[in-house]
């Protein structure tokens, strides 16, 4: 199934909708989970490569290995932080009736985007830190 450009805007708007209301506690946990599978892909890929002797085909086994932490991060369902940078096209999507109901949503979700964005940024650096 194609999505035209369209579509794929609106699907993330929704998506993005759905992720600025998740729980600060599962977020974190997610955030945490995802930085540790980054982590581990680097370090195998890093060690893998290591123990190649020929720079051509390190390169080439670094870049096979690592996208397994990629792999673990998607069947997990953990939250990257550059996974949700995309997510800022939510922000602009506008209720066009007008009324107070819908700036008090706007500013709301606004709140829960950039608590979300924090949240996401700060885990990604302290775990990094702690690998």
């Amino acid at each position: 199934m194609m999505f035209s450009p369209q579509e794929v805007a609106q699907n993330y708007v929704g998506l993005g909708k759905k992720k600025a209301n998740i729980p600060v506690d599962r977020m974190l946990v997610l955030a945490i989970l995802a930085g540790v599978f980054i982590g581990i892909g680097g370090i195998s890929s890093t060690t893998a490569s290591v123990s190649v002797s020929a720079l051509s085909l390190a390169k080439l086994v670094a870049g096979v290995v690592f996208p397994g932490g990629l792999a673990m991060v998607l069947v997990a369902g953990s939250e990257l932080f550059t996974g949700n940078c995309l997510l800022s096209i939510a922000l602009l999507e506008r209720d066009s009736s007008g009324t107070d109901a819908s700036c008090v949503g706007d500013c709301l979700y606004w709140k829960f985007y950039w608590r979300n964005f924090g949240f996401r940024y700060s885990d990604a650096h302290w775990t990094a830190k702690a690998i």
